[in-house]
């Protein structure tokens, strides 16, 4: 399964139905009905949410007990940061 985003999709065929003849138009307003129908896969801000809430339940402070710190609010605080795509084509 891939993912779309419907909002640029939408725009995208927008864009492109300015160019097209009546019947050719019905047809794609039929395909946006169709997309726009469809289900979100995920909700990103509900996972950012769900990361947070996680985030602040797992915090342990490394300077107090280092032994403990795994780094996982690091971890956390990455995952955010790809779900809202502040991250691109990043290679480590």
């Amino acid at each position: 399964m891939e993912l779309i985003d419907k909002d640029k999709l939408e725009e995208q065929m927008k864009e492109e139905s300015l160019h097209l003849f009546n019947a050719m138009y019905k047809g794609y307003s039929k395909a946006m009905k169709c997309v726009r129908l469809q289900p979100v896969v995920y909700d990103t801000d509900k996972i950012i949410e769900r990361l947070e809430q996680m985030k602040k339940n797992g915090d342990i402070d490394p300077v107090e007990f280092p032994e403990f710190y795994d780094g996982f609010d690091m971890g956390i605080n990455r995952a955010i940061e790809i779900i809202k795509g502040e991250i691109k084509n990043e290679i480590n």
